[in-house]
C-alpha cells in the first residue's frame, strides 16, 4: 500500500501509453495523441477488514489524453469515415478520360496504319525482287527476256508464269480481268496475290519491262495510288519505283520533276483513280523508297476525297 501511495503521490502519474493514439483535431492543427499523456485516478475510502480505520486507495478510472491547444474532439482511426470518389466524380473524370482518348486515337491509329503499310511495302517489295532475280539466274538479265506488247490477256499472263510464279513461293494467280476489279484502277495487267493477301497486278510491254502495281491490303479499301497501292517497274534494269531516275531527291518528289515526258509528283490528285490521278501518285512509292521505307510527317498520306491528297 505505501508503494501505492508513493506512485500516485501527486494524485496522478504520467505515463506512457504505447500503441495507443489518436488524431486529435482543432481546425487545421492535430496531433498524435501517446506522445504526452496522463492518468486520472479516483480517491477511493473505505474501510480495512478486521480493523476499525478507514483507508484509502487510488484507482485507476481509464486513461486521459492531453488534447493540443484549441482541439475539441479526438477522431479515432477505427471510427473515422473513408474516404471515396463521389458518382459525380467518378463521371467527370470519366468524361476527361473519353476526350482524351477521341482526340488522341485518330492520330494513334493513322500511325499504326503508316508502319503497318510501309512494313508490307517494303516486304512484298523484296520478295517480287528476289523472284525476279531467281528467274535471272535460270533466263538471263530481265532486259533480255521475251516481252509481249502488254495487249495481249495471254501473252501476259504467259510471261507472269514464266518470270514470276515459279520463283515466287505461295502465290495464286487471280482471275483474267481489269486491275480495277481489285485495286479500283483502270488499267489491264495479270492479278496474283501472295499468301499474306497482297495482290500484284503486273503487265510486260514492247520496252523490255514489266510494270506491277501492288496493293497492300488487297481487297480492302481505300485503293489509293500511295496510300495502299504502290507502283513499282524493271525498266532501270531491277525493280524500283516507277519514275525513278538516279539523283533523285524528296524535293522533286513533293515539287513535282519531269521523267520520260510525264510529270511526277506525290502531292495532288483528283477523286477518281484515272489516268491523271495515277501519274500524280507514282512517285510516292519513290519517296516512300528514299525516306528508307517510313511515311515521314509531310508525306500526303490521307486522301481528303476533294480533289487533293
Amino acid at each position: 500500500m505505501k508503494n501505492i501511495r508513493e506512485f500516485f503521490k501527486v494524485g496522478f502519474v504520467k505515463n506512457r501509453f504505447c500503441n495507443k493514439c489518436a488524431i486529435v483535431c482543432a481546425g487545421k492543427n492535430f496531433s498524435l495523441l501517446g506522445e504526452k499523456a496522463s492518468v486520472r485516478v479516483k480517491r477511493v475510502t473505505h474501510a480495512r477488514e478486521g480493523n476499525n480505520f478507514a483507508d484509502t486507495d487510488f484507482l485507476l478510472k481509464q486513461p486521459a489524453f492531453t488534447l493540443a491547444e484549441g482541439a475539441t474532439h479526438v477522431a479515432h482511426w477505427n471510427n473515422s469515415r473513408k474516404i471515396a470518389f463521389t458518382l459525380a466524380e467518378v463521371l467527370i473524370t470519366l468524361g476527361i478520360i473519353g476526350v482524351v482518348a477521341a482526340m488522341t486515337m485518330p492520330s494513334l491509329v493513322a500511325n499504326y496504319e503508316k508502319k503497318r503499310t510501309a512494313t508490307a511495302v517494303k516486304k512484298a517489295y523484296s520478295e517480287l525482287s528476289q523472284a525476279l532475280k531467281l528467274a535471272e539466274v535460270d533466263y538471263g538479265d530481265m532486259e533480255y527476256w521475251d516481252y509481249p506488247d502488254g495487249f495481249d490477256i495471254e501473252e501476259n499472263k504467259a510471261f507472269v508464269n514464266r518470270y514470276i510464279t515459279p520463283y515466287y513461293k505461295g502465290v495464286t494467280m487471280l482471275q483474267d480481268g481489269m486491275i480495277s476489279d481489285w485495286t479500283g484502277i483502270s488499267d489491264t495487267g495479270i492479278n496474283f496475290i501472295s499468301s499474306n493477301g497482297t495482290i500484284f497486278s503486273g503487265k510486260p510491254n514492247s520496252t523490255n519491262a514489266f510494270y506491277v502495281l501492288i496493293d497492300v491490303n488487297g481487297f480492302k479499301k481505300p485503293n489509293k495510288m500511295g496510300t495502299d497501292i504502290f507502283y513499282f517497274a524493271t525498266s532501270t534494269g531491277k525493280l524500283m519505283p516507277d519514275g525513278w531516275e538516279d539523283g533523285l531527291t524528296r524535293e522533286m518528289i513533293l515539287n513535282g520533276y519531269s521523267h520520260n515526258g510525264q510529270t511526277y509528283t506525290c502531292k495532288t490528285a483528283r477523286s477518281e483513280n484515272d489516268d491523271a490521278t495515277m501519274l500524280a501518285r507514282h512517285a510516292c512509292t519513290s519517296l516512300l523508297m528514299i525516306d528508307g521505307w517510313e511515311f515521314k510527317k509531310d508525306y500526303p498520306w490521307k486522301y481528303t476525297g476533294s480533289g487533293s491528297y
